[in-house]
């Protein structure tokens, strides 16, 4: 998530091993729309598995990228950094809830540890 489409800093994404779905759903189909910490903008849906991606933050969702996911599905494991964005937040309290965000090293390290404890394999996703 990152701030309005205006913002110079490039979207974030939460990339974990459940993205190599086959059909992404946003829930958040109308924007602007109000969303607390926790609270599901998107639904990400694969052939074994269906859920929430939820908001680090509490906001607005300015934007959402539903033409890129529509156009090539399996945009955010190819370049979630960049054209995989989901969708844009402007946060409402940031101040208060920055402390929840968990730097991109702390979160790579804490799933790479579970993909190796559960034997997560993803074959789907390599080129």
């Amino acid at each position: 998530m990152a701030a309005a489409p205006t913002s110079a800093r490039p979207p974030a994404s939460q990339t974990d091993f459940k993205n190599s779905a086959s059909k992404l759903t946003l829930s958040a189909m109308r924007v602007p729309a109000a969303k607390k910490a926790g609270q599901s903008a998107a639904t990400i849906e694969s052939a074994k598995w269906v859920g929430p991606f939820p908001t680090p933050l509490s906001g607005e969702i300015v934007a959402s990228n539903q033409a890129a996911f529509d156009a090539d599905i399996l945009v955010a494991n190819r370049d979630p950094y960049g054209a995989g964005w989901l969708v844009r937040l402007r946060p409402s309290d940031l101040a208060a809830e920055r402390s929840r965000l968990v730097p991109g090293r702390e979160a790579f390290a804490a799933i790479r540890e579970r993909i190796d404890r559960d034997r997560i394999r993803c074959f789907r996703c390599v080129d």
